[in-house]
């Protein structure tokens, strides 16, 4: 007996609450921002944790936080100056397919459709009229952004021909002159449509919906991020004032649950079956950077990582950002910390009253330390 509690404190202990929640795993991560030289013990001394230092460890492993050897204002990030940035090196700029393969079409060998051609001779000496002259100025707009050269490049091999047009510049000039489908080249709306594609027969309609069943999700994220780096290269889109938003789309089908798609909240609070697209634009240009569909049952907070790290920082260099604005379904203390980090930029957040910003708002009130915005600062709704 003496034994045992003689050597009772070489013996390990087991401590009360070994898991760790998220709300705590949360507020480690906090803590170890704001104060870098907190170690584990010192961790656990501080928030009065009753688990192992082996488990806040693997919480600062988990998370990178070792790296974080300067302290990061989490706390008033509303009245604090942002840090001067420090260029990542590491950044490499992906180039347009425009501009990897200017030559494409040569090496190719893609052809203009032989009854187009037949049809270009035709011109010489006959009149054809046409009735949406729109979709004519919109066509050379798209030998720009490259879409033939993308297509090569990313699309399935089983989709490619060899003809320059394609059902993708057919279906984007379609959706351009506003028409739901096309029915029959004869027509003389459908007809405009045709010639700005390079087409002049008259396919029926399951001819420019088949080849589309090849097409994932995988190949037109590339697209879209290739379609992004062009326009950047345009100087369409800049990347330095940044907005992220999450809109529903609902389902104008009959038969929504044959689609297998969820439901989600619109506008008026109603559930309804939709997509989610999540939308990132170019605040100075006024252009949308990229897009990407979503479930209905996703929700912003879990998928902005993805949506950012795959469709932003891909296209925009995060040190070219200077600000973001993030619409209130990205309320979340989470989102702030990851877009704060991984960009260093200025971050403006339309929040929601969640007990989490209701705590935030308090702390700041009772600092009493607000930022003057002097004579630019205007409120919208008063706006004329």
């Amino acid at each position: 007996m003496f034994l045992i509690e003689k050597y009772r404190d070489l013996i390990q202990k087991g401590q009360i609450g070994e898991k760790i929640t998220t709300d705590i795993e949360l507020q480690i991560i906090e803590e170890r921002l704001m104060y870098p030289k907190l170690s584990t013990s010192k961790m656990i001394k501080k928030l009065k944790l009753k688990c192992s230092r082996a488990n806040v460890q693997k919480i600062y492993k988990k998370w990178g936080l070792s790296q974080f050897k300067n302290p990061i204002k989490i706390r008033g990030v509303i009245s604090q100056p942002m840090p001067d940035k420090v260029p990542i090196k590491d950044f490499h700029k992906n180039l347009s397919a425009k501009m990897r393969f200017p030559d494409l079409i040569k090496t190719s060998k893609l052809k203009v459709n032989s009854s187009f051609a037949q049809f270009i001779k035709c011109l010489s000496g006959k009149k054809v009229l046409v009735s949406n002259p729109g979709v004519f100025i919109v066509a050379p707009f798209l030998n720009q952004l490259g879409v033939v050269e993308a297509l090569h490049t990313y699309a399935p091999k089983s989709y490619l021909s060899s003809d320059i047009t394609n059902s993708i510049i057919v279906n984007t000039l379609r959706i351009i002159a506003g028409f739901p489908t096309i029915n029959d080249y004869s027509m003389n709306s459908d007809r405009s449509v045709a010639i700005a594609s390079g087409l002049t027969l008259n396919p029926k309609k399951s001819r420019f919906y088949e080849s589309f069943d090849n097409l994932r999700f995988d190949h037109l994220e590339n697209l879209r991020n290739d379609a992004s780096c062009r326009a950047q290269e345009l100087g369409i889109i800049e990347g330095k004032e940044i907005a992220i938003d999450y809109h529903c789309d609902p389902s104008d089908s009959r038969f929504p649950r044959d689609k297998s798609l969820s439901k989600s909240p619109d506008k008026k609070g109603d559930i309804v079956y939709a997509h989610r697209p999540q939308v990132i634009w170019d605040s100075v240009k006024n252009s949308i950077i990229n897009i990407a569909y979503c479930e209905g049952r996703s929700r912003a907070p879990t998928a902005l990582y993805k949506f950012c790290e795959k469709n932003l920082f891909q296209i925009i260099d995060p040190d070219v950002i200077a600000e973001i604005y993030a619409d209130s379904e990205y309320t979340g203390e989470k989102q702030l910390v990851y877009l704060a980090i991984r960009s260093e930029a200025d971050i403006t957040m339309c929040l929601k009253q969640n007990p989490k910003i209701k705590k935030w708002k308090e702390e700041t009130m009772r600092k009493n330390k607000w930022e003057d915005y002097g004579h630019e600062y205007r409120i919208s709704s008063q706006a004329k």
